[in-house]
């Protein structure tokens, strides 16, 4: 759609914008079934791992996907980017064509029920799970205070490291590549760790990664510590999602997961918002090693105190 747009010339932001919500409506579907589909593949045992490798190609899309986005913009413009986005999507269609999942075990097929009642179910589910509601909090933890320092990078790009485009470019593929990096590490070592240690190590690495870049002196300093902010945010994110997925009744999983990502995906844009205006007010850096003190304190309270053992299920 985004191509047709282009290519018809119609520069008027209004459709655009149009495209953008509707592609949100249809996430707002596709992501939670996505998800929960995820745990039909493997055995339980190893659902950690797939979890984690799931996480490792959007984190690598997310490294390279804009470096090869950037120069098909360069030389073909935007048309050509937004087409062949639209193109690489069926190779996703052909995968999920050819997935056999395995057989799950399905609970008898009941009266249909509303929107709000199903709605009321989940919640009533998650009141009586602790375990996902302290999932849910780290979950809204990283997201607000993490996750915005992905917007935030140009600005010390421009504005505390003072480099070019293809230094940004470096700084934006770092998170994605230590993430890459740490996938071996979090699947290998990831089942022999109790899970709770996994989420609060992951926490508190992913907050004095933050506190790290904020404080960097000179610039490969900050790529370093970004580096770090992948891999935790990789260790982090998929030993939650696991949790969620383990913990949750095979016909809550996917409900679970709706509310996980919607904490998630409501978590980033309410964050970024917050410290972008603090940016502002108080500067880049004591905004984001802020963000990094508070996130890497609450991990670490919430790991000391035992509150994260009943996420072990």
């Amino acid at each position: 759609a985004y191509a047709l747009l282009w290519s018809s010339g119609l520069r008027d932001p209004v459709p655009y914008v149009i495209v953008g919500v509707a592609n949100g409506v249809v996430g707002g579907f596709h992501f939670p079934a996505w998800q929960a589909f995820v745990s039909e593949l493997v055995p339980r045992e190893l659902l950690l791992n797939a979890v984690t490798l799931n996480s490792a190609q959007f984190n690598a899309a997310r490294a390279f996907g804009p470096a090869v986005g950037g120069v098909v913009l360069a030389l073909g413009g935007p048309a050509w980017s937004f087409g062949l986005n639209a193109v690489s999507f069926g190779a996703s269609l052909l995968a999920v064509w050819m997935i056999e999942a395995r057989p799950a075990a399905r609970a008898e097929a009941g009266p249909r029920s509303s929107a709000l009642a199903d709605i009321l179910d989940a919640l009533g589910y998650l009141r009586r799970s602790p375990g996902l509601r302290r999932v849910l909090l780290v979950a809204a933890l990283t997201s607000s205070l993490g996750q915005p320092l992905i917007y935030l990078v140009v600005v010390f790009a421009d504005d505390v490291f003072r480099v070019g485009e293809l230094q940004y470019g470096m700084l934006t593929a770092s998170m994605g590549i230590g993430a890459v990096l740490a996938t071996p590490l979090v699947a290998g070592w990831g089942t022999s760790l109790p899970r709770s240690v996994l989420v609060g190590l992951g926490a508190s690495l992913y907050g004095g990664a933050v506190l790290g870049f904020g404080l960097a002196p000179v610039y490969w300093v900050g790529v370093v510590f970004l580096l770090l902010v992948g891999a935790a945010h990789l260790t982090s994110a998929s030993t939650m999602n696991t949790v969620m997925q383990l913990q949750a009744a095979e016909h809550m999983r996917a409900k679970m997961l709706s509310f996980y990502l919607m904490v998630i995906t409501a978590g980033m844009p309410i964050g970024s918002l917050v410290q972008g205006t603090l940016a502002d007010v108080i500067g880049p850096r004591q905004t984001v090693a802020g963000a990094g003190v508070v996130l890497l304190t609450v991990s670490i309270f919430l790991s000391l105190s035992g509150r994260l053992r009943t996420i072990e299920g």
